[in-house]
């Protein structure tokens, strides 16, 4: 395991981090509200007043990519959230439609704004991509679709997903969350996050400390599968820690890529905030 902390990691790593954050956040609101977690029951509507989050964690990363370690690093954690309005580390929106009483369910829809980092250590490239997410909560479940678009120009590329959640409050101030996904990736969104270009493979040929990776051109549309579950543990009503376990199983046709050699994209992250 390696504690890399070049400027271009630690701003992926912060990025990461917040990504698979933001996807838990219609599920994760079930756990607002409540310092106690009681069973069966759920929050109130959110508060016309905004609430901040601030505290530290760490991400932990196993790229799939040839020649990659496992890196780990500290990141900060950022969020604010209110009835129009929330930041979720470094993707920020707005609520467009919120469910007024969770006990009862209801529709949601939020957009957002939000940088994506593609992986592979040797591949760091920074594209803006703006989104939909909306869906439906009952009772502890929640089924929700999102709609994200590469607006940077840097992938023109676009991505679709649709996800099912549970919330099962354990015991006494404990949360746990499973979320499943079905994940579509635009032909060119795919080659963009898991390809080789012409000019990451003359950047790898020129770098002696780093394992060549030769062009690969990824030429029609993928599907991915995850899987993640999220815990929450909240101390009282302002101290909480946050775990997020996600696994992402690759298509065959990223698999193809020589480069790429495993099955999945692994991620692992722990966070400690004080909620105000």
């Amino acid at each position: 395991m390696t504690f890399n902390l070049k400027n271009n990691l630690v701003i992926s790593a912060f990025l990461a981090s917040f990504t698979i954050l933001s996807s838990q956040n219609a599920v994760a609101q079930s756990a607002q509200g409540r310092p106690d977690g009681a069973a069966g029951q759920m929050p109130p509507a959110q508060s016309n007043e905004g609430r901040w989050s601030l505290g530290i964690g760490a991400v932990v990363q196993d790229s799939p990519f040839e020649g990659e370690k496992i890196n780990a690093m500290p990141i900060p954690v950022i969020g604010y959230q209110s009835k129009t309005f929330f930041i979720q580390g470094l993707r920020a929106g707005y609520h467009l439609k919120n469910i007024e009483d969770r006990r009862k369910g209801g529709v949601f829809l939020d957009g957002y704004i939000t940088p994506r980092m593609r992986p592979g250590e040797s591949r760091r490239k920074l594209s803006i991509d703006t989104g939909l997410s909306g869906g439906y909560q009952f009772g502890l479940n929640t089924v929700s679709f999102n709609v994200q678009q590469d607006i940077s120009g840097n992938s023109n590329g676009t991505e679709l997903t649709l996800s099912y959640g549970l919330a099962i409050p354990f015991v006494k101030k404990n949360l746990f969350m499973p979320r499943f996904s079905v994940i579509w990736q635009s032909q060119k969104l795919a080659n963009f996050l898991w390809g080789i270009d012409q000019e990451t493979f003359e950047k790898t040929l020129a770098n002696a400390d780093e394992l060549t990776l030769n062009p690969f051109n990824i030429n029609k549309s993928v599907v991915n599968f995850s899987a993640g579950l999220t815990h929450i543990y909240r101390f009282n009503e302002n101290w909480s820690t946050l775990s997020i376990a996600q696994a992402t199983a690759l298509s065959d046709t990223i698999t193809a890529n020589p480069a790429v050699t495993s099955n999945y994209d692994l991620s692992f992250i722990f966070s400690l905030s004080y909620t105000f």
